[in-house]
């Protein structure tokens, strides 16, 4: 799907993404140089596709032909399909929670929330027709404020994703999103970063005459 996207039904193209895709994939391609990435990502991982952006097409096509090429590449042979996480032995909050598929040189990137540093993280899928697992030892993670930012970030796509698709309504979304830009100090669509000058100021008067 190639488009810059400046869509007037948002809402109705991922419902629909998010509802019908079945086994079908959604690749995004952006094109130009200011395109609605923010929408096209989402959309792409909602179909559990991918997303490419092309800038201006001012070098004589030489951007068009490398990322297009890569990208139908990419999609020749995804290395690891239907891939689903699971955590034993503790709770955490994943994302994103929808899982793409994997192709050849792309990582796996989940960002997680819990209240301790424990249990068993699997992460399975299919490579050809045949299953596939890994397991991580949560016990050797390290807490991060940083990642703790990201984790936030992420989590406030997904939320806005089931926006989209009519999982979550707007009362509840608008909520969700202002508690968490509240607890990480995030601007979003629910809130801003406000800037105090606390410099001490002297004021002084003169009397004539």
């Amino acid at each position: 799907f190639l488009t810059d996207g400046d869509l007037s039904n948002e809402r109705e193209m991922m419902a629909e993404i998010a509802a019908n895709s079945g086994r079908s994939r959604v690749f995004m391609v952006g094109i130009g140089s200011a395109p609605n990435n923010y929408l096209m990502r989402r959309m792409a991982e909602a179909g559990r596709g991918t997303y490419t952006n092309i800038g201006a097409n001012n070098d004589g096509g030489t951007e068009v032909l490398a990322k297009m090429t890569g990208l139908l590449d990419r999609l020749k042979a995804p290395a690891v399909r239907e891939l689903a996480v699971r955590v034993d032995g503790a709770s955490f909050d994943l994302t994103p929670q929808r899982l793409p598929d994997l192709y050849a040189g792309e990582p796996l990137v989940l960002l997680g929330k819990g209240d301790n540093l424990a249990g068993k993280l699997t992460v399975t899928g299919m490579i050809g027709a045949q299953p596939w697992r890994t397991t991580v030892d949560l016990s050797g993670a390290a807490d991060s404020p940083a990642v703790a930012r990201l984790w936030a970030s992420r989590r406030i796509a997904d939320i806005e994703a089931q926006r989209w698709s009519s999982q979550m309504d707007d009362t509840a979304a608008d909520e969700a999103i202002a508690r968490i830009g509240l607890d990480y100090g995030l601007v979003t669509t629910q809130t801003s970063l406000v800037a105090e000058d606390e410099t001490q100021s002297v004021l002084t008067a003169t009397e004539n005459g």
